[in-house]
């Protein structure tokens, strides 16, 4: 079974977010002698629209459907209520 991430060169990773919205990031795949394939994304719109925050997770999931596999993208946030920690979506 083979990777579907290139040895070298620019993709793009397509992915909805929880209200649906999709975006497609722009990635680079480079060969790093240590490590293998290194993928670096880029975020900056997505961060820049949800507000994203230092601590913030991001969480990453692939979702099975009939036309296919699709990756869904959830920002979630800390937050404290009645003394717990909780984390929202953002």
């Amino acid at each position: 079974m083979g990777s579907s991430i290139p040895e070298e060169g620019d993709l793009y990773m397509n992915v909805l977010d929880n209200t649906g919205k999709a975006w497609s990031f722009p990635c680079s795949a480079h060969h790093d002698e240590t490590t293998g394939t290194v993928v670096s994304v880029c975020w900056d719109e997505f961060v820049r629209e949800k507000g994203v925050r230092a601590n913030d997770k991001m969480v990453l999931k692939e979702k099975s459907m009939a036309e296919g596999t699709i990756f869904m993208v959830d920002v979630k946030r800390r937050i404290r209520l009645f003394g717990e920690d909780i984390w929202a979506d953002v």
